[in-house]
């Protein structure tokens, strides 16, 4: 099939006109008219029904512009991953991750990929998981590490990297150990301080509802670090992906147990509209490297 052909089709199919297409295409209407009716021939079938305004599209005509279109995008992109082999990752990368992936590999993700890749200008936002899968969604970032839950519905091709436990985490001195899990109803006689959107993303409100507990939330704080903090004093409790309290924890600022039946997926993640470019698919093989090294669960004493 000839590629060239498929485009011109395109173009006509899109402007509804022969002679708009064929300007469009810097050709002659009659050779692009002369590529439709080959097209025709090759396929057996009429793809447009001409009128006194222009050429509308049949049944069949609609269908294969809807595949050709496809098909386009990825002979592009398909030419652009094969001119890059040779080629140096540059340019601007817009790349985010929660604040318990910074802490367990921001850093080292950041300098490796750097040192690796002087000429990509990386452009990092630190944010909450959800808000994060919605900036790839809109295309306001070109990658992100971030909860798998969270990308639920939108238009983001995933990896997943690591599946972990949610944890309760409260002060060092309330005797929480990583072998012994906490259920739920342990969880809601505690007065918590939560991110709201990390209700839903780590299952908190769902499990709840299905055993007709209630949750008792005192506090509604984005911030992570205030967060720990406020756990510190031990004036509060907190629910988090294990990662989210790791550094805290094997300091022995806090103590934590994992929550019965909970648990959360992290993923990488960027937009299904877009293939990454060469830069970002760097970045994702560095994020899986690191990924690997990610901190381990506490011993089972801790």
């Amino acid at each position: 099939m000839d590629i060239r052909r498929l485009e011109h089709f395109v173009a006509a199919a899109d402007a509804g006109s022969l002679s708009l297409a064929s300007r469009y295409q810097y050709i002659s209407q009659s050779a692009l008219t002369r590529q439709i009716q080959l097209l025709e021939r090759e396929f057996d079938v009429a793809l447009f029904e001409r009128n006194t305004r222009g050429v509308v599209l049949t049944e069949a005509g609609e269908l294969l512009r809807e595949r050709a279109r496809s098909l386009l995008t990825q002979i592009g992109h398909l030419k652009r991953e094969v001119n890059e082999l040779d080629r140096e990752p540059s340019g601007t990368l817009r790349m985010g991750m929660p604040p318990s992936v910074r802490e367990a590999m921001g850093v080292s993700l950041i300098t490796r990929y750097r040192n690796a890749y002087a000429r990509v200008h990386l452009e990092v936002m630190e944010g909450l998981s959800y808000n994060l899968a919605k900036m790839l969604s809109d295309g306001t970032l070109d990658c992100a590490i971030f909860i798998g839950d969270d990308a639920s519905g939108l238009p983001i091709v995933m990896h997943n990297l690591r599946t972990e436990p949610v944890v309760a985490v409260s002060h060092v001195d309330a005797g929480l150990r990583m072998n012994r899990p906490v259920d739920l109803e342990w969880v809601v006689r505690q007065p918590l301080v939560v991110a709201r959107s990390n209700r839903k993303s780590l299952g908190l409100d769902r499990e709840c509802a299905l055993r007709g507990l209630v949750l008792n939330v005192v506090m509604d704080i984005q911030a992570l670090h205030l967060r720990l903090d406020l756990v510190q004093s031990g004036m509060i409790s907190l629910v988090v992906p294990y990662s989210a309290a790791a550094a805290a924890l094997l300091a022995g600022k806090v103590s934590a147990a994992p929550v019965e039946a909970l648990s959360t997926t992290w993923v990488a993640g960027w937009p299904a509209e877009n293939a990454p470019n060469l830069a970002t698919r760097k970045l994702i093989e560095w994020i899986k490297l690191e990924a690997e090294h990610w901190p381990e669960l506490a011993s089972a004493s801790s």
